[in-house]
């Protein structure tokens, strides 16, 4: 917008100039201006606010946009901003107005983006909000409201896109932006005089590689937080040795977060009972990093089967207990409110009294978790000792409780009593100087005494004559003064007192934030396993066997969330058994009998046992899985110019260059988007590549010809679902069975979905040609067109020598010469 140049600057008021000026260092920021009680926006900052916040956009002087909101409101309109993605610069007034000579002096004292929060009600409780920083292939990300830092480096690109949407970050750092989906932030990487200064005695603690992501980071929460100190762990590069490797599109194509609908029918839709926040994110965290330790399983499995037998997710009450983490933090940088700080001390006394109920357990896991609560009952009687409750937002609202303070309990006797005060020392004059006086106060001399003319020659020396009226004389003392001063003042003393004693008391609370952090993600772990164990006993989930060995049988098997959407019928259980011997099924049949469902199931059911819950089946023995992919449906990235066909493609390329033997691999549907010929051969080569490395399989495919496989290479089982035709209806059967489909249904399929019959007669008579080999004479008879001649055309085959040579054979009628005789022909008639 025209801000009229340099004549048009002067002409401005200072107050417009000083906003100009500050909004010039902030030119990627809304800008929020103090003026008294309002933060204002103006000029193009003013026209976004007002279209995104809703909020009534006018003008300065008739010619500056204008748009604002009281400052009490802030939190909620800020909130708003960032979530729809701007940073928002907060510009304070930085000394009192009334003391000011000229214009109020301002300054940004904090910029809020996307991944700079500290008001936990700017952040998801379910969710972390990491803010990451990527240099090259070198990833530093954290969450400054957990106080989370991890590093990794990528050994690829394609790892560093997983690693990126599995973190899903809400703002990125970086030179370059190589990930446009995701909130971008230019930055210029500091040299090594820089980076020295920022990390100053870390910088030797630090592994190298790290030194310039992380000081890059510190440095950008420096520039932007200036009015809270934040304090970030050193970064350790993250040894994920103990986790499967699982990508973000297989936790998509298993719908492990959330589907088209959203949580609801997802995964953790169905295991989500935990009771607390940083519970909420622990599980999330847990369900994206299977366990690949066989002990550390086994461990989690203990642990929910004590729970379930004890049924303590009834006895043992975690609902109430609030963000401990996110509190902790808060309370670590200084930023923690009264009523926050109870709620942290409520929380302690929960987790204390649960930590005492654990003594009861016996599985190592949850005795473990029992130790690492640490005691807290001291921090509880602190905050119990010095906060009033209900608590107060604000500490200078009367946080400190009665008896702690002598000066603050003076003052806010004088505050409270002071018509009392005002009252005795009336009395106290009286009784003195036997003159009956009387207080009074107006708003031009304050407080006075009165004294009538009649006993005006009582009066004694040190009363202070203030003013003369007809019939009487006002007077004051220097006790009077110092009792109205301090009653005047008494309220501002009384905020400043309650607040003063109040920060003392976080400095003194300081030595507790570790101890309530650890007890915090103590629970956190426990409020997952309760989870677990109420989700397997409401469902009837049962504990899987884990094992080395290289199988994955899963009896009576069920989808976990399906069964569970299901609302006209059963969800109708199926089994599966692949060992050393028969580790690969070639799974056909038609469109809705089941194939898709049964591979998420068991691909979910694998998943579920290496996160140490029971499972949906009637038995289950789970042979560890170092990696487990899931690749079905059709997706394209148009954005990047990459087709449907491409994208099915590449996710297979990695599939097959990541794999191991002691992998799980579910493939459904692979080569479908291609031509039939095209997509047969691929998926054929893939489904002997993966039986050459004896790697676990199921393989789901409409491409029956793979049915041959089985003949010809071990480890292959053929299986099926079917369909029936009953009364004229397609039934589907939903039962897996061993052998190759008989029949696709495909047409059957559309008619069920409700293609016009025009086109299903046509498709029936097209399909019966085909089978017969006379697709050319249909077409021609159907549409008039004529077809080229092709290469697998029944033409073809016809005018093949060989077949005409051996149409003619009597083979009732050889004899072994002749039939050496023939056979040496023909190969001479092949080799031509």
């Amino acid at each position: 917008m025209d801000r009229g140049g340099k004549e048009g600057f002067e002409r401005l008021t200072p107050a417009m100039r000083q906003y100009l000026q500050i909004k010039s260092e902030y030119p990627d920021c809304l800008l929020l201006f103090r003026i008294g009680d309002f933060y204002e926006l103006f000029f193009e900052d003013a026209v976004i606010a007002s279209r995104t916040l809703d909020i009534v956009l006018t003008s300065k002087d008739g010619s500056i946009p204008m748009a604002g909101f009281p400052h009490h409101a802030a939190e909620s309109y800020i909130s708003r901003l960032v979530k729809e993605g701007f940073k928002v610069a907060i510009c304070e007034q930085l000394e009192d107005p009334s003391k000011a000579k000229g214009i109020v002096k301002r300054g940004v004292v904090r910029v809020i983006t996307p991944g700079l929060v500290t008001e936990l009600s700017f952040v998801s409780p379910d969710e972390n909000n990491f803010i990451a920083v990527i240099r090259g292939r070198i990833v530093i990300w954290a969450d400054i409201t957990t106080g989370e830092v991890k590093a990794k480096i990528a050994r690829d690109d394609f790892e560093l896109s997983e690693l990126i949407r599995k973190i899903s970050p809400r703002e990125i750092l970086s030179d370059v932006n190589i990930f446009p989906e995701y909130k971008f932030t230019k930055i210029d990487f500091p040299n090594d005089s820089e980076v020295r200064e920022i990390l100053a005695e870390n910088f030797d603690s630090i592994t190298d590689v790290l030194k310039v992501p992380f000081a890059s980071l510190i440095k950008y929460i420096r520039e932007n937080i200036k009015d809270i100190e934040i304090r970030i762990e050193k970064p350790e590069i993250e040894d994920d040795s103990w986790a499967v490797q699982i990508d973000s599109r297989t936790l998509d194509n298993l719908d492990v977060f959330k589907t088209y609908e959203g949580k609801k029918g997802s995964l953790l839709w169905v295991l989500d009972s935990t009771k607390t926040p940083m519970g909420k994110r622990k599980l999330r965290n847990i369900i994206s990093s299977p366990l690949a330790d066989i002990e550390k399983i086994r461990e989690r499995l203990d642990a929910v089967e004590e729970v379930i037998s004890k049924k303590a997710y009834e006895e043992i009450d975690l609902e109430g207990i609030a963000d401990m983490e996110r509190l902790a933090i808060r309370l670590m940088r200084k930023i923690i409110n009264p009523k926050e700080l109870v709620s942290l001390k409520e929380s302690a006394k929960k987790t204390m009294a649960t930590k005492d109920k654990l003594s009861e357990f016996s599985s190592k896991l949850i005795r473990k978790l029992s130790d690492d609560i640490p005691d807290l009952w001291e921090f509880v009687d602190i905050v119990e000792r010095y906060i009033v409750e209900p608590p107060p937002l604000k500490a200078q609202d009367g946080a400190i409780k009665k008896g702690i303070s002598q000066e603050l309990d003076r003052v806010r006797e004088i505050k409270e009593n002071s018509e009392k005060i005002l009252i005795e020392y009336e009395e106290r004059e009286r009784a003195r100087t036997g003159i009956p006086l009387k207080i009074g106060y107006n708003q031009v001399f304050g407080y006075y005494i009165e004294v009538s003319k009649v006993h005006l020659g009582k009066v004694p020396g040190y009363f202070k004559r203030k003013q003369t009226l007809a019939n009487a004389e006002r007077f004051t003392t220097e006790e009077l003064e110092r009792i109205a001063v301090e009653i005047s003042s008494a309220s501002e003393r009384e905020k400043a007192l309650n607040q003063e004693i109040y920060n003392q008391l976080i400095e003194d609370l300081q030595r507790f934030c570790v101890d309530l952090l650890q007890a915090s993600r103590a629970i956190a772990l426990l409020d997952v396993i309760f989870s677990f164990a109420q989700t397997a006993f409401k469902y009837d989930w049962v504990k899987p066997q884990i094992t080395d060995e290289k199988v994955l049988y899963i009896k009576e098997g069920r989808h976990p969330s399906l069964e569970l959407m299901l609302k006209d019928e059963k969800f109708i259980p199926n089994s599966v058994e692949l060992d050393e011997n028969d580790f690969m099924w070639i799974i056909t049949g038609p469109n809705m009998a089941g194939k898709s469902v049964f591979l998420k199931q068991c691909a979910l059911i694998t998943l579920l046992a290496q996160v140490g819950s029971f499972v949906p089946a009637k038995e289950a023995k789970i042979g560890i899985a170092d990696k487990i992919f899931f690749r079905t449906g059709a997706s394209d990235d148009i954005a990047r110019g990459r087709s449907t066909f491409f994208v099915e493609m590449e996710e297979l390329s990695q599939i097959l260059k990541s794999m191991t033997e002691k992998s799980l691999v579910f493939l459904d549907e692979v080569g479908r988007g291609t031509s039939t010929f095209d997509g047969i051969s691929i998926a054929w080569a893939t489904a002997e590549f993966i039986n050459k490395r004896k790697v676990r399989c199921l393989f789901a495919t409409h491409f029956h010809e793979l049915s041959f496989l089985e003949l010809n290479l071990k480890g292959i089982k053929n299986m099926h679902f079917s369909a029936e035709r009953i009364g004229g209806n397609l039934v589907f059967v939903r039962k897996i069975k061993r052998g190759p489909a008989g029949k696709s249904w495909g047409i059957d399929v559309a008619r069920l979905a409700g293609i016009p019959d025009e086109i299903i007669q046509k498709a029936e008579k097209i399909l019966i040609a085909l089978e017969q080999g006379k697709i050319g004479d249909v077409i021609k008879k159907i549409s008039g067109i004529p077809l080229q001649i092709s290469l697998f055309s029944a033409s073809t085959y016809k005018s093949d020598p060989i077949r005409q040579e051996l149409k003619k054979i009597d083979i009732n009628s050889l004899t072994p010469v002749e039939a050496l005789n023939i056979l040496s022909e023909l190969k001479k008639l092949a080799e031509q």
